[in-house]
């Protein structure tokens, strides 16, 4: 049987503050090899041979070749059970509705999933209090105190038809938000689509604040041998990428593009090849440089409709002042 994979600081302080069970004083009453056992018992239960599938599924996630959801990691073999991430919920334009989506939603968000509304049924300002930017703000406070009983920050998504009267008013009050793919720390992969983010960044997560280099990168450096903190200094204060820095052979920095190193037409290129393949919508997050105009934003969001995309998130470096991942530290001297 495989060993339980080696986990950085990072991962183990996530682990601890979001997946790993509590007793009722909030202390830890469970290890990561606890925690995969609990899973695959329970995801094996309705199994005809639940011994052998349990077996199968632990040494899949040990040997880190399959990873489960966020609330299948948390929930699974406990009373809560909740083994969904994405709920679609419906939003009626009454009290009593809006009220039952609000329970509702508590409920998913509690347990770690997340929750996506369209706001088309509701009438536009001027004929209901209840318009989509009022209901927006109020589900928003809605997602800020629910946060603190939280497994983890709660996710929601609203939408709204391009033909509702408010929807210049809706787009004007949201902020999409990058995903940062934590169970991909857990099972030591990339998080989404390539190109990845950057080849040396900063993650500030779980109150861990620490620079990572990207492992295939770190090591074809030390075996060509131009490994240097020097140079990952160097590479960090270039937005990440090693295009163009001193020190790196060409042939190496052609392999090693980084999202900043493409443009957003083929960003939303490589989205839509997979779009083509996936009956689902595809995640993925368009990375725009910090001197992105709103112009860019909308060829983004144009091209994504013409090739067919089924939904397109933009992220501009710096928008938010405390981003999970950032490159933007400057190299020493």
């Amino acid at each position: 049987m495989a060993a339980v994979p080696a986990m950085g600081a990072l991962a183990r302080a996530i682990l601890e503050r979001h997946y790993l069970l509590r007793d009722r004083r909030g202390r830890v009453i469970e290890s990561p090899e606890g925690l995969f056992r609990r899973v695959a018992q329970a995801i094996a239960q309705p199994d005809e041979e639940p011994a052998l599938a349990e077996s199968r599924f632990f040494e899949l996630m040990i040997r880190q070749e399959f990873m489960p959801n966020s609330p299948t990691l948390m929930n699974a073999g406990t009373p809560e059970g909740m083994l969904s991430g994405c709920f679609v919920l419906p939003l009626e334009d009454s009290l009593e509705g809006l009220y039952d989506t609000k329970r509702v939603m508590a409920r998913i968000l509690v347990a770690g999933g997340g929750v996506g509304m369209s706001f088309g049924r509701l009438p536009s300002r001027g004929d209901s209090p209840s318009y989509p930017v009022s209901v927006l703000e109020s589900l928003s406070s809605d997602l800020e105190l629910i946060a603190g009983g939280g497994k983890r920050q709660g996710a929601a998504m609203g939408m709204l038809p391009v033909w509702h009267a408010d929807i210049v008013e809706f787009i004007g009050c949201k902020n999409t938000v990058a995903p940062t793919g934590t169970t991909s720390l857990f099972a030591d992969c990339s998080s989404g689509l390539e190109p990845i983010f950057a080849l040396v960044y900063r993650r500030h997560q779980a109150g861990v604040d620490q620079r990572e280099v990207y492992p295939s990168f770190e090591r074809v450096a030390r075996e060509r041998h131009f490994f240097s903190e020097e140079l990952m200094a160097r590479v960090m204060a270039h937005d990440g990428s090693c295009q163009g820095i001193a020190g790196v052979p060409l042939d190496v920095q052609r392999v090693f593009v980084t999202s900043h190193d493409i443009s957003p037409e083929w960003h939303v290129r490589m989205q839509a090849a997979f779009q083509e393949h996936c009956d689902s919508a595809v995640s993925k997050t368009v990375n725009l440089d910090r001197q992105a105009r709103p112009e860019d934003v909308e060829r983004a969001f144009r091209l994504a409709w013409k090739l067919g995309c089924k939904g397109i998130t933009v992220y501009r470096e710096g928008s938010r002042l405390a981003q999970v991942l950032s490159a933007a530290e400057q190299a020493p001297g």
